[in-house]
């Protein structure tokens, strides 16, 4: 029998943006792309496709721009989050109560 369900869990059981924004920036800079003058913030809450236009508008055409936006949907498959090493210290314990 279902007791419950979990969703949402990025920003709830886990810290991952952290690590979302470090990846990101890997990823970028492998591109020639600095975000130094962003800050984690910047990709929180917000419209992630507006964000990706405004930076990769700037170096690339269009067909360009897709292309990367492309390519890191197979980098974030390949640099998955280490949801044991994310998880917020307080949530192992409430789930076992």
């Amino acid at each position: 029998m279902i007791q419950g369900i979990i969703f949402d869990m990025d920003g709830v059981l886990f810290d991952t943006e952290p690590f979302y924004f470090q990846r990101r920036e890997a990823f970028l800079q492998a591109k020639g792309i600095t975000i130094d003058h962003l800050s984690a913030k910047d990709f929180i809450g917000g419209n992630l496709q507006e964000l990706w236009k405004d930076l990769l508008d700037e170096h690339f055409t269009p067909e360009e721009a897709k292309a990367v936006a492309e390519a890191y949907e197979s980098y974030k498959l390949q640099h998955k989050p280490p949801y044991a090493e994310v998880l917020f210290t307080e949530v192992r314990p409430c789930l076992q109560a």
